[in-house]
């Protein structure tokens, strides 16, 4: 059986915007994701009562457990621009 080019290109269309649909839900939840990880960061960063050397042990600490558990993206400079944000 041939398919034709057009009811090909209808399906086609119908995956890539799946995909696309899904790609930038995805983003969504990675940005939330990302802001909610700075926001707690800071907010443990307080509990150390504004020491400075307290909040670099804490990123360093979570960027070490993180990245040993779920891989890249979690690097000390990536939780500081989280923290940032």
């Amino acid at each position: 059986m041939k398919l034709t080019n057009s009811f090909f290109s209808d399906i086609r269309k119908l995956v890539v915007s799946a995909r696309t649909t899904v790609a930038r839900g995805i983003d969504l939840v990675q940005v939330r994701t990302n802001f909610e990880i700075g926001r707690r960061i800071a907010e443990e960063e307080l509990r150390g009562k504004g020491r400075a050397t307290y909040g670099e042990e804490v990123v360093r600490a979570l960027a070490e457990r993180l990245t040993g558990e779920f891989g890249k993206g979690f690097s000390h400079t990536n939780l500081k621009l989280m923290r940032l944000f």
